[in-house]
């Protein structure tokens, strides 16, 4: 949770600044000068002061007050718990009352690693985030990318990874370093690999037809990060089909999404790999082209991962985590209102923690 940074004392201005020099030698002492002196310093004083507490008081005619923080406020950033601000849901600590969150409380720091363009890995993290606030743990999100998962977790670079797809998309990573991560439990056991084509592309509904229709897709299969799960089931498509005449194009999937878009929006053919759950399938017109030969695979799991310790440093939350659970009209909900409302275009937090007042945290167990 990040706070206003204290106030800025003024700089030190070097010794002497602001103060007359004294002229050399001995003052005259001129009693009557001094007399004189004294009352001026007195009138000032005594009209500072009240200058002072007009401004500290305010007019009472219009209720203005000018104060200065307390010391605690300037010095620290600390407000009192009404006042903390959460910068994910732009509101406190209180905001999370009706999410029905459950984990018992601690103390500590956990971060959170996760991938900014895969969906439910950020919705989750969030919903985490928030859950372990609420329970008293400090906890940072830090965005990573898919090579650097296993190395994060392996590193210590965050303690939590909430996204690892097994046995496909992290297979790799999980046989090289499983030995040096723990595995949480699974959270959702149906993720499904797809080609999808928009509905108005009526020349193809199998993988087989796209051998007779490289030209009307410019040879390409728009894909997902090189070397991801995806983007290996993609080409193994292409070889198991003798797709020779195509190509995949790796890329993020944000740009993917933009190319699909920008294709529905002019109504161009298309093809594009996925995978289920994802919001692109609330969002538009498509449909999933038949994988006769099974070379997209079959549903993977998605596993909570933690670095080697994470239990014994935190048994409440492991054991809080291995309970959670989310079914497929769950997850589908949550990434439609999140991803396609437009009120929570840019405010992931508080899409999430709407979805879980009518979606108790505490109901998304097994």
């Amino acid at each position: 949770m990040t706070y206003p940074p204290p106030g800025n004392n003024p700089p030190y201005q070097g010794p002497g600044h602001g103060y007359p020099g004294h002229p050399p030698g001995p003052p005259r002492r001129n009693y009557a000068a001094v007399a004189a002196i004294a009352a001026v310093a007195a009138l000032v004083l005594f009209t500072g002061i009240g200058i002072g507490a007009y401004f500290y008081l305010g007019d009472d005619d219009d209720g203005a007050e000018i104060s200065a923080p307390s010391s605690d406020e300037s010095e620290s950033g600390d407000f009192d718990d009404e006042e903390d601000i959460d910068d994910e849901t732009d509101g406190g600590i209180d905001e999370y009352a009706d999410a029905g969150f459950n984990v018992p409380d601690g103390t500590g720091g956990i971060t959170i690693g996760y991938l900014a363009e895969w969906d439910e890995n950020v919705v989750v993290s969030h919903m985490w985030k928030m859950a372990l606030e609420d329970a008293g743990y400090d906890v940072e999100l830090k965005p990573t990318t898919f090579p650097a998962v296993f190395s994060g977790l392996t590193t210590n670079n965050f303690d939590l990874y909430l996204n690892g797809t097994l046995p496909r998309t992290h297979g790799n990573d999980m046989d090289r370093y499983g030995d040096e991560v723990e595995d949480l439990g699974v959270w959702y056991d149906t993720v499904e690999f797809a080609l999808a084509v928009p509905k108005y592309v009526k020349e193809v509904d199998s993988i087989e037809d796209l051998a007779d229709h490289a030209d009307l897709f410019d040879g390409e299969i728009n894909g997902n990060e090189y070397n991801s799960g995806l983007a290996t089931a993609t080409d193994e498509v292409i070889s198991t089909y003798d797709l020779d005449d195509f190509e995949q194009v790796y890329s993020s999937m944000n740009k993917t999404l933009k190319s699909l878009s920008t294709a529905i929006g002019q109504e161009e053919p298309i093809v594009v790999s996925l995978w289920k759950p994802h919001w692109a399938y609330g969002a538009y017109d498509l449909k999933d082209l038949d994988d006769p030969e099974g070379a997209l695979g079959e549903p993977q799991k998605i596993h909570n991962l933690a670095r080697d310790g994470f239990s014994g440093d935190f048994p409440e939350v492991a054991e809080a985590i291995e309970s959670f659970y989310m079914t497929d009209e769950q997850l589908s909900d949550v990434l439609h209102l999140v991803f396609q409302e437009e009120e929570y275009e840019d405010d992931v937090g508080n899409g999430v923690l709407e979805w879980l007042r009518d979606n108790p945290f505490r109901e998304l167990t097994r």
